[in-house]
């Protein structure tokens, strides 16, 4: 197993270096989703693209079962959160084309993003939705767990149409498969706040046949690792002083609000030749998350997963039992610390 961990946040000059990249970009964090670009024109294409997604799905679900418990309000433990996936894509202003084509050698530049948020009942931010789920002390912190490759067609195609109202992950990886993630591969240290992964989770005895396989797919367009192994990027989005105490006031003071995205999986530039197959990558693959908390029993992680479209096959890189890896490079602009597993 190999083990990239980057720490804060990236400077903006080592991210300034990168915008014009053909190289993926992770973003996660609170505020930390969204592509830095070189110049407004190029951020203003991507707001009006993510904002208006070509491709979108939200499923309601119950997070952390239990923590509302406390509440005057009984119902309440009942309250049901949204999780929603945006994907999208769009060509590069025109006036920036010469600029890129010069930097990249792409003719036809365009961009393709994924985006994930949350909405809970009554909006507001984060930290206010989870301090008030029980009379103790303020919550803290929150781990978001993601993984960041591609999967293999005929993983991403066990999660059917029929699935698609359910973040249930056992149609696609099994009972066993996932009760082995929650308790081998947990994203969160009651010490020290959120962490890697306790244990790959594509190296469990009981994933081999699912994510094990992801791990060794090869990817049949010979892209760099982003497109092929299995990895995981992990952050906290809801810092604060006790949690994060390393983080400045105004980064704590960052928080996420409902509905704001907090992951996002950018393709860095990509030729308008293949933008539609990049984009239905993006659409049809699995996306799998964990979520956890240190409220004691009742913030334990949960695992969820998510296609935005099931209505046909998976472009994901096709299925092979292939040789060895690389280390591949990535750029994160988050606001907090996050771990990348390979």
């Amino acid at each position: 197993m190999k083990t990239c961990t980057t720490t804060a946040l990236l400077l903006a000059s080592s991210v300034s270096a990168r915008l014009y990249s053909t190289s993926p970009l992770i973003s996660v964090g609170p505020r930390g989703s969204e592509p830095l670009f070189k110049t407004n024109l190029s951020d203003d294409a991507y707001q009006m693209a993510i904002t208006n997604p070509r491709a979108s799905h939200s499923i309601k679900f119950s997070p952390f079962p239990g923590i509302w418990r406390n509440q005057s309000d009984f119902r309440s433990d009942l309250e049901e959160w949204t999780w929603r996936v945006n994907v999208t894509y769009f060509a590069m202003p025109s006036e920036e084309r010469e600029n890129i084509t010069e930097i990249t050698r792409i003719e036809d530049p365009y961009h393709v993003s994924t985006t994930y948020d949350f909405q809970w009942p009554g909006g507001g931010n984060l930290s206010d939705a989870m301090n008030r789920s029980t009379e103790g002390p303020p919550h803290g912190p929150f781990c978001v767990t993601v993984s960041t490759n591609l999967m293999p067609k005929n993983v991403s195609d066990l999660y059917k149409a029929e699935n698609a109202n359910s973040t249930s992950c056992e149609p696609v990886l099994g009972e066993k498969c996932v009760k082995a993630i929650l308790r081998h591969g947990s994203n969160v240290n009651f010490d020290n706040g959120c962490s890697k992964t306790g244990t790959s989770w594509a190296r469990l005895p009981e994933c081999q046949s699912t994510l094990g396989w992801a791990r060794d797919a090869p990817d049949p367009r010979g892209r760099p690792m982003f497109y092929r192994g299995f990895a995981t990027a992990t952050a906290n989005i809801m810092p604060d002083d006790r949690n994060s105490p390393n983080l400045t006031a105004a980064e704590r003071n960052n928080t996420l609000s409902s509905g704001e995205s907090f992951v996002g999986l950018h393709s860095g530039i990509v030729d308008g030749v293949n933008v539609t197959t990049d984009y239905l990558e993006a659409a049809t693959r699995l996306q799998l998350m964990m979520i956890s908390s240190t409220s004691g029993n009742t913030g334990r992680p949960q695992l969820l997963c998510m296609r935005v479209n099931t209505t046909v096959e998976s472009a994901g890189n096709l299925l092979s039992a292939a040789g060895g890896q690389t280390l591949w490079t990535v750029v994160v602009a988050a606001l907090v610390s996050f771990a990348l597993t390979l």
